[in-house]
């Protein structure tokens, strides 16, 4: 194999060692140097490229998950709560989950009652962990469970917990010849647990009595209660989920005498921040662009890149486009959002929370056609199919791997070629060893004949 050889130049006095690595690395640097170099021009480019997909991606994803494109994303609202007595606090008796589609107003809520599981307990048993004797079935909640002679307290626990049927067993020691198995209701409400014991384990138990009734209610389940507006509702928990449309009621305390006023209304501050934060996005990839093509020294990877001067110009042009069916508000800037001479996008809060304010359906009209503007722009640019940047990465991965490809070659190549200087070398060396004893025996020839004469 080519490096094996070692031509020490012994006879020739050449290192013809590194008269070889001489060679190669001079063949290296006119052959693989240009690729390398060129590579190096490319991974730039192609890192360039991968940063401002990144950032594309980042600015769709953020449209598409606040649903800038859409009404909706702009139907945000928040809520307060005031309790009818100051000195209880109203996030002591309610909590508000407020979901798409709730409606502008106040609602006057009093809470007379929280549901609560129901909780019940078996007589007391003498062991916990020894075989009961008692096999059958027993049914919870519509579902059968199957006991065993040899099953005890904790084994018919196990058991019940296994199944998923909607209640909690646990077994509690009371001392050591008072063992009790008590069954909760995961659910809160009046249903409680149902229970069937077609082979009386139950009334072995002490769960049920002989009538078939629970024997040991340690909690009834019951409904809350609760008044809305001056209508009374009964629920089966303490979360209401579709009395109210688009709020979430979570009951935490009882008063029967205080009222929590819910005060619904437009989110301004929370549709601010997500406009803030699309126009922040925007203004991320228009410093990438300028930066790319900043008229200085040293060129960037993406100098003059069609795609994003293409996109920076879309961005201004959606900027200042007219949404003729508004009387008042017609563009971005005539509700904060301009562009200034640095190139970037600059957001006056103040102005915006006025427009929105004054006319919130057309200023929400010209962000909805803004950010489906946006979004087909970066679809366009993006889209993991058909998008051109997308492309433009995946044809520079191809050339790189290209590239690496042709170096391997060359390598391969120039191995070969290292190993036919070594035996062409060595030949040499060889012939020189071999001219050297000629010439030192002819010269003793001729000597000894000049000592004959």
């Amino acid at each position: 194999m080519a490096g094996e050889i070692k031509l020490t130049g012994l006879v020739s006095d050449i290192n013809w060692n590194k008269l070889i690595e001489d060679i190669i690395t001079a063949r290296k640097a006119y052959l693989i140097v240009p690729y390398q170099n060129a590579k190096a021009r490319i991974e730039d480019r192609f890192s360039a490229i991968r940063e401002v997909n990144v950032r594309l991606s980042e600015t769709l994803n953020y449209i598409k998950t606040k649903r800038l494109q859409l009404k909706e994303g702009y139907d945000l609202k928040t809520y307060t709560l005031r309790s009818s007595e100051p000195a209880l606090s109203p996030d002591s008796l309610l909590g508000v989950t407020l979901k798409e589609g709730a409606a502008i107003g106040t609602y006057e809520v009093r809470v007379l009652r929280l549901a609560q599981a129901e909780k019940v307990a078996s007589d007391p048993l003498p062991a916990k962990d020894q075989g009961l004797s008692f096999s059958g079935t027993i049914i919870l909640n519509g579902k059968a469970i199957d006991i065993e002679a040899n099953d005890s307290l904790l084994n018919i626990a196990s058991k019940i917990n296994r199944a998923n049927l909607g209640v909690s067993a646990k077994v509690i020691s009371l001392n050591d010849g008072d063992h009790r198995l008590t069954l909760e209701s995961l659910r809160e409400g009046a249903q409680g647990i149902s229970f069937e014991d077609p082979n009386g384990i139950l009334r072995n138990l002490g769960v049920l009595d002989e009538l078939g009734n629970k024997k040991n209610v340690i909690r009834a389940g019951q409904n809350s209660v609760v008044e809305i507006d001056g209508f009374q509702v009964e629920y089966q928990s303490n979360t209401l989920t579709d009395i109210i449309p688009g709020m979430t009621l979570q009951l935490k305390g009882e008063s029967q005498s205080a009222k929590i006023v819910v005060s619904v209304r437009t989110d301004n501050k929370g549709i601010a921040e997500n406009v803030s934060g699309l126009i922040s996005r925007i203004n991320g990839l228009l410093n990438f662009i300028g930066n790319q093509n900043r008229s200085d020294a040293s060129r960037r990877p993406l100098s003059g890149e069609a795609n994003l001067i293409s996109l920076k110009n879309n961005i201004i042009s959606a900027s200042y486009r007219e949404v003729q069916e508004n009387a008042q508000f017609k563009t971005l800037s005539s509700i904060g959002i301009t562009f200034g001479k640095d190139g970037v996008m600059h957001f006056d809060s103040s102005k915006f929370s006025d427009a929105l304010s004054t006319n919130s359906a057309e200023v929400v009209n010209v962000l909805t056609k803004f950010g489906k503007a946006l979004e087909d722009e970066l679809n366009f640019l993006i889209n993991p199919q058909t998008g051109t940047l997308i492309r433009i990465e995946d044809s520079i991965e191809s050339q790189i791997s290209k590239i690496d490809q042709r170096v391997k070659e060359i390598e391969k190549r120039l191995e070969r070629e290292r190993e036919m200087l070594e035996k062409k070398y060595s030949a040499l060396e060889l012939l020189i060893s071999r001219s050297k004893l000629l010439r030192s025996w002819m010269e003793n020839q001729v000597k000894a004949m000049f000592k004959r004469d």
